[in-house]
């Protein structure tokens, strides 16, 4: 089964401020391959205000946190951020 992959404006607002680094993007299109292929072996799953949410490394100290909603065969990516402030998001 494949996933379909939705963005959040979170999400594309923070991706804008990578979309030169040909390393990030690169490692980010992986994930988002591997994310609709089987997006619950990626990542693990968050607590507190991102319960629901998950997060992978991206490179370096670089997190994308996404949702899964299995009944819409969807996941959302909903954000992208350094690992120091990454998880201060509040969610989409």
């Amino acid at each position: 089964m494949t996933y379909e992959i939705e963005v959040t404006d979170t999400f594309t607002k923070e991706f804008k401020k990578h979309k030169k680094d040909g390393e990030f993007l690169s490692a980010l299109d992986k994930k988002i391959q591997k994310l609709k292929e089987d997006p619950e072996s990626i990542g693990g799953f968050l607590s507190g205000a991102l319960h629901g949410y998950k997060s992978t490394r991206i490179i370096r100290k670089f997190r994308l946190i996404f949702k899964i909603i299995k009944e819409e065969n969807k996941v959302y990516l909903s954000a992208i951020d350094h690992r120091k402030t990454a998880y201060e998001f509040e969610g989409d």
